[in-house]
Order: structure tokens, then sequence, then C-alpha cells
């Protein structure tokens, strides 16, 4: 048995363990319904290990998303996160912009009406009607000197708000680790090693994105404007929970699908960082969240929706070569060097200025 083999059969043992499941969708012009569901469980003959990661690929290819279950991240731990995000969410709008920060808004709070969806071509388009709280990795000041230090600016945490912090850092910290599966679970669906994206993660940048969409009967939606307006993540990939409907994906034929909401799964997402890696091999699906359908259930058309992001990227000193798969394309240049993960996320920086 070759080394790679050995490699990734460890790695398939590994997810195994983390017990996944796998919903990928199909884009059609009916209702978006599952149609694969694989359950990565220890014993499998090898065959299904493959059926299992040509699934993977194959959702990747065509909607960009799919639902993990059996991830385990406490139940309890969401339920947290959700609680203290609300209390937030619900504090005084001074209390709230207190937290914003002037010249770099990638981190800290950021209230309705004040970011429109990066898509959107008219300048004079409504606004959002949504309003966000975003961390990244607790560092020490000293890191604020170190290479990329942009990337890597303070949290900014409301006073007096300890069970907040501590909840979103606590999250915070179980998103990167299921990075670490989730990460083997692409390599090995591109044909790679296991941990190809893992020894790219020593600096990786990753933000945690708490999301409040307020109840109708509270803050109407204009016409014309959406909850959060349609748009592809930046992110290598992203990591979804939601509360509730709304989230919607376009596919290949313009036609836009709701996505199930299942409350013990993530949604997990291609960002365009990713799907550029691997030369288009993989899509970043454009998406959306609506406002309540007008046929929507009354407890369902009135109410608060959340979300909690997690966006992940590499190390931003790693090159975006095409991958070593037969088919990831040629590679991405700016300026005639080749394009980095720092210098694709700099535009993100840009938008929240």
């Amino acid at each position: 048995m070759s080394d790679d083999v050995k490699y990734m059969l460890d790695a398939l043992d590994r997810l195994s363990n983390k017990g996944f499941e796998f919903a990928g969708h199909r884009a059609n012009h009916g209702p978006m319904v599952a149609d694969a569901l694989v359950a990565l469980g220890a014993g499998e003959a090898a065959p299904a290990w493959c059926e299992s990661y040509a699934a993977v690929d194959a959702a990747c290819r065509t909607t960009g998303f799919f639902l993990i279950t059996g991830h385990g991240v406490p139940g309890d731990m969401m339920m947290e996160v959700y609680r203290r995000s609300r209390e937030f969410f619900d504090m005084p709008a001074e209390v709230k912009h207190s937290c914003h920060a002037e010249g770099h808004g990638l981190l800290g709070y950021r209230g309705m009406n004040s970011l429109r969806a990066s898509t959107s071509s008219a300048s004079d388009s409504p606004y959002d009607a949504k309003e966000l709280y975003s961390i990244g990795q607790e560092y020490p000041p000293a890191h604020l000197g170190a290479p990329h230090a942009e990337f890597f600016p303070p949290n900014i945490w409301p006073r007096d708000m300890a069970g907040f912090w501590a909840a979103l850092l606590a999250y915070y910290d179980t998103m990167c680790q299921l990075t670490e599966p989730l990460g083997e679970l692409f390599a090995t669906a591109l044909g790679l090693p296991g941990d190809y994206f893992g020894r790219r993660s020593d600096g990786q940048l990753s933000w945690l994105v708490s999301i409040n969409y307020p109840s109708q009967a509270t803050t109407p939606v204009e016409p014309d404007q959406w909850r959060f307006g349609a748009h592809r993540d930046r992110s290598c990939f992203t990591i979804l929970s939601t509360s509730g409907p709304g989230l919607e994906v376009e596919d290949a034929y313009g036609v836009w699908h709701p996505v199930p909401v299942r409350p013990d799964a993530f949604i997990v997402n291609v960002g365009s960082m990713l799907a550029g890696w691997t030369g288009g091999r993989w899509i970043a699906p454009l998406h959306r969240v609506s406002p309540p359908r007008a046929d929507a259930s009354p407890d369902q058309a009135s109410s608060r929706r959340q979300s909690l992001g997690f966006f992940y990227s590499p190390d931003p000193t790693v090159t975006l070569d095409p991958l070593p798969t037969s088919d990831c394309g040629e590679p991405h240049t700016l300026h005639g060097h080749t394009r980095t993960v720092a210098d694709h996320l700099r535009s993100l920086l840009g938008l929240y200025k």
C-alpha cells in the first residue's frame, strides 16, 4: 500500500469518527431537494467512502453547498450563542453603535441599513434590512505589528456583557476546530491529501458574524429591499447556522430556490476563493435572504431571524495556485504575481470601511 493511499484511508477513518452526514442539493427548475444523504460511519467499505466524496464533489460542482449533521457541536452551545446575541441586539442603539470600528468595520457592530450586498450595481438600491456583529481570533497586542496585521485587528467588545463575549468566543473556537475535518473533506473530494488545507491554516483568517434580521412587526422591510441582498461569499468556505427559513440559492438557470432548514444541520457553502482555487471546478453560489413570503404562516411572517456565519480562509501568505488536480485551471495572477489569500481578501476589507 502506497503512503498516499494509506494517508487517505487514515484521513477517512478520522472523518468517520466525526459522524458526518451530507445532504447535497441539485439545481433544477422545481423545488430544491436533497439528492444525496451520506452517513460517514465507522467501518464503511472503501467503495462507500468513494461514493461519499464523489457526492460532495458533485454538490460543490452544481450548487456549491451541502448540509452537514453529526458535527458534534452541542445544541446548548448553539442556543446560548443565539440567546446572548439577542441580548446584544436588543440593547439601545447607542450601546450597539459604541462597538462600531471606525475605518475598519470588518469587526464589531454594523447597524441596520448600513450595508448592501456586494453584487448590487445600483448605488441607490436599498440597504439590507439586517444588523450584525463580527469577531475574529483573539490576539495579543504585539500581534498588531505582524505582517498582514490589517487582517487581525483587535475585537471590539461591549462593556458589561461578559456572557456575550464568552459565548461568541467559545463558538468561534468550536468552528475553528470544525474546519479541520471539513478541510479534510474538501481535500479528499478534490483528490488531494487530506491535510492539504490544514497545512495552510496556521494563521488562518476566519471571522464569525452574528446577524440579526428584526421582526417585520417592528422593522418592516421596504419595497425592493432584501434582508441580505444577493452575493457570493469571498471566503474559502462558510459554515452557516440559521434559526429559520429565508435563505435562497440561485441555480444555473437563474432560478432561486429556498434552502432547507434543519435545526441539527449546518449549511456549508463554497466561497469565491475556493471556487477560484479550483479553477472553476467548484462554484461559489449566489445566495440571498428574502423577507417572509406573502403566504408565510403568521409566526414566520413577523418573526425575527438570526444567523451565525463562520467564514474560513487559510493563512494570508498562501498562494492561490491551481490545486494539483487534473482540472483546476491556470494560475491566478494579480499585476504579474501569483494571487494570494491576502490579495483576495483585501477587496473584502474595502467593502466594510
